[in-house]
């Protein structure tokens, strides 16, 4: 039995087990599943999968194999995107929950028709990848910060709309400030249009005080929005404007 969840753009579906069968672009009848579990928890430094879906709704419980390990989550579909959140998670000494782990058959690159994409709505979930095309969508909560609440969107759609599914996400469910001339708007504005990106790469000399040296630069002379960014060892910063 198959359990699935459908919008304009995207099949997502389950097997009773957990495993994830299909997150299909509906356009072009392509699934870029590969079958991995959905879901996993760790408990004392113990991973268990997923083991078994039971579907009530938008609900499904999962159990994780050893008796008293259980979850429970809310899907609830919208026309371009899914929220999963979690409203409960059994059992003692679970540390972490890995809610979302769908690895897909997409690289993540531009020139694709479909692009995926998992984007956390609250304080409480982490992503690890940055909002954009992706080739795996993952989303994790943890004891420490508070199991029940956390939230993320996943996203399916023509590549070309992205962008746009983005920007109906963070408006509508995001649960942070956010600007309105940044993140998925930030290639509308004027105010970003001066914008160029300068690559620092970090050879180890790069620390609390050398770094001040392009911000003090930035700070005598009238520039557009800059950001500075620790990413694979390099500083992105956004080029002044004279």
């Amino acid at each position: 039995m198959t359990i699935q969840f459908e919008n304009q753009h995207l099949l997502f579906g389950l097997d009773c087990d957990g495993v994830c069968r299909s997150f299909v672009d509906r356009g072009a009848g392509e699934n870029y599943a590969s079958g991995a579990p959905l879901a996993w928890v760790k408990q004392h430094d113990r991973l268990c999968q997923v083991s078994k879906v039971e579907r009530a709704g938008e609900r499904l419980r999962l159990e994780f194999g050893d008796p008293g390990i259980a979850a429970t989550l809310k899907i609830a579909v919208r026309d371009c995107y899914l929220i999963v959140e979690v409203l409960s998670v059994e059992g003692e000494g679970v540390d972490e929950f890995v809610f979302v782990d769908i690895p897909l058959s997409l690289q993540g690159e531009p020139g694709e028709p479909f692009a995926a994409c998992a984007l956390a709505l609250d304080l409480q979930t982490r992503v690890v990848e940055l909002p954009g095309p992706g080739n795996r969508l993952r989303a994790a909560c943890y004891a420490r910060f508070g199991l029940a609440g956390a939230r993320t969107a996943l996203i399916g759609c023509p590549a070309d709309g992205l962008r746009g599914v983005l920007q109906q996400v963070v408006s509508a469910e995001l649960r942070l400030p956010y600007s309105s001339i940044g993140g998925p708007w930030a290639m509308d504005q004027e105010i970003n249009n001066c914008m160029g990106i300068t690559i620092v790469r970090d050879t180890g000399s790069i620390n609390r005080r050398t770094k001040r040296i392009p911000v003090d630069a930035c700070a005598r002379r009238t520039f557009c929005p800059t950001r500075i960014v620790p990413y694979a060892r390099a500083w992105r910063i956004a080029a002044l404007s004279s």
